[in-house]
């Protein structure tokens, strides 16, 4: 896969939010969020990542509103 590259799906999330992270391993090399178009309902989000070459997997999520910031309702896809 090519950098930057383009992440697209759908969530029902809390107030749209929808959280990602890059990790090789249990480092994060990179994270960040984005909204998808309706809060409360399954709707479209998209963004894009840049990362070097290698193996990594991508974690997208709901935020955690228990105020624990644990990662709730994920989907992680490997990337390479």
């Amino acid at each position: 896969m090519s950098s930057p590259f383009t992440v697209t799906g759908r969530a029902a999330t809390f107030e749209a939010n929808v959280v990602w992270e890059l990790k090789q391993g249990d480092t994060v090399v990179k994270k960040g969020f984005t909204t998808a178009q309706e809060c409360c309902t399954l709707a479209p989000y998209s963004f894009q990542v840049s990362a070097p070459p290698g193996s990594y997997t991508l974690v997208v999520h709901d935020t955690d509103e228990s105020g624990q910031n644990l990662p709730v309702d994920q989907d992680t896809k490997q990337i390479t």
